[in-house]
């Protein structure tokens, strides 16, 4: 299902067990498997402009199932990265799963993760 480079498929995983979906659209199925019964650290990353956000979720797969809801997009435009899915498609994204960890350190982790990558589209919520 996964490779390690970029060449060979649209995803792939470390030997840490970080994930990357090169292709948000292509990759949909497969982020889904991947995800299911998972909490941790998720960033969405626009291949056109750089722009990442970080976000985290007890519940990612539930939570990445939002972000296909074209629907939910379009009634939450207060949201910057909903207004850039939108704008630029899935396609032109790339879903990294940060980390999995368990409820208890997640908003630490994200935290953690939010100041090294410094994301652009906005603060989170």
């Amino acid at each position: 299902m996964f490779s390690t480079s970029k060449s060979d498929d649209s995803s792939s995983i470390d030997s840490t067990g970080l994930a990357v979906f090169y292709d948000a659209d292509k990759d949909k199925l497969n982020i889904l498997k991947y995800i299911k019964g998972k909490s941790g650290i998720y960033m969405w990353t626009n291949k056109l402009n750089g722009k990442k956000y970080v976000g985290s979720s007890v519940d990612l797969r539930r939570r990445l199932l939002e972000y296909y809801n074209v629907n939910r997009l379009l009634n939450e435009k207060s949201m910057p990265i909903y207004v850039a899915l939108l704008k630029y498609g899935y396609h032109n994204f790339t879903l990294t799963i940060l980390d999995t960890c368990d409820m208890d350190s997640l908003m630490s982790r994200e935290k953690r993760f939010f100041e090294v990558y410094s994301p652009p589209f906005g603060p989170r919520p």
